[in-house]
């Protein structure tokens, strides 16, 4: 049974996020990100970076976290945690002109990944966000997998470490293959 640590940055979804993972019939812990964390690091297989308000840096302890997990640990930032990533790896975020609260919008998939193997070229994804990893000084270290059709980076991964990020939300009932995703992901 794989064990996840969830970096839960006080957001609604993040229960959506646990049992979908649950139904993966993975063992759950959750763990607020303003909580002592040290302990919990070395025993789970893998961290997922919830979604949540805000900018990463006011994401209590999640860039202080992915510092010390992402060279030992499978990760996946969705939404904030995607944009955390980004932040981490020398990125920076763009507040878009447009709000993006609530609505499913088409994905396509800009190279084959892992995360989304199986799955169709484009599909629609769930957006609430209203920032996003700037594609114009976008870490070399990470590759684009997929984007929205006015540019936004909607997925990446890490060219060497298994550490991947999506903008959407796939534990939405708006986004499509959302629990297919997830499980590639576990099974990485």
């Amino acid at each position: 049974m794989t064990k996840v640590l969830l970096i839960d940055s006080y957001d609604s979804f993040t229960y959506n996020l646990v049992h979908y993972f649950e139904a993966l019939d993975c063992q759950v812990t959750v763990l607020k990100n303003d909580e002592p964390y040290r302990d919990l690091l070395n025993t789970h297989d893998c961290v997922v970076l919830s979604p949540g308000p805000g900018l990463p840096e006011n994401a209590g302890n999640v860039l202080p976290i992915i510092s010390e997990i992402v060279t030992t640990k499978k990760v996946l930032g969705v939404c904030l945690g995607l944009q955390a990533l980004a932040t981490h790896f020398g990125g920076s975020l763009i507040n878009l002109p447009k709000v993006h609260h609530g609505y499913a919008d088409l994905m396509t998939q800009t190279q084959e990944n892992k995360l989304f193997n199986g799955l169709p070229k484009t599909f629609n994804v769930a957006r609430y966000h209203s920032w996003a990893a700037s594609p114009t000084n976008f870490p070399e270290i990470l590759q684009i997998t997929a984007q929205t059709s006015d540019g936004t980076i909607m997925a990446f991964e890490h060219k060497n470490l298994p550490v991947f990020g999506v903008q959407f939300h796939p534990e939405s009932i708006l986004s499509e293959h959302g629990m297919q995703i997830l499980m590639n992901w576990i099974n990485l």
